[in-house]
């Protein structure tokens, strides 16, 4: 009885229909079936996946194995002079530090202080215009070294 109701309906699909908006529907269908089928025809089940990585990873290992061995079989008979070779370079001397003492720290310290007090005159020394150009000049000179030199 339901091989019956289903042979009507192939039956039924196959009359030619002339409405156009039907044919169009049906040929969208079955291009979307025949995606859908190739589609899953390419989907790989995670255990065969899984699978051809282990063969891959095994098929790795072997031939990590065999480079290995050769390798073995060349280090084996190639002697190892490298070993026994003196290498001869030239040394060079160390440089020895100069050992500051306290005194020429003082006086190192005395000369910049020194330095310091000719570029800029006791301000119990200058008189209040001068006192008032020296931060303008110390800025002026900072400004035309940072702008030559960065």
């Amino acid at each position: 009885m339901q091989l019956d109701v289903e042979d009507d309906v192939r039956e039924a699909g196959k009359v030619e229909v002339d409405d156009t908006e039907i044919v169009r529907k049906r040929a969208i269908a079955d291009k979307q079936r025949e995606s859908l089928a190739l589609i899953r025809s390419k989907i790989q089940p995670k255990s065969q996946i899984t699978k051809e990585k282990d063969t891959e990873i095994a098929q790795m290992e072997a031939e990590n194995e065999r480079l290995r061995a050769e390798n073995a079989k060349v280090l084996a008979v190639k002697p190892i002079l490298w070993l026994f070779e003196v290498i001869k370079q030239p040394v060079e001397p160390v440089r020895q530090r100069p050992v500051r003492r306290e005194g020429e720290a003082r006086q190192e310290r005395e000369r910049e202080a020194s330095i310091d007090d000719l570029a800029h005159h006791d301000l119990a020394h200058q008189s209040y215009a001068e006192q008032l150009q020296t931060p303008l000049t110390d800025n002026m000179l900072q400004r035309i070294m940072s702008h030559t030199f960065m």
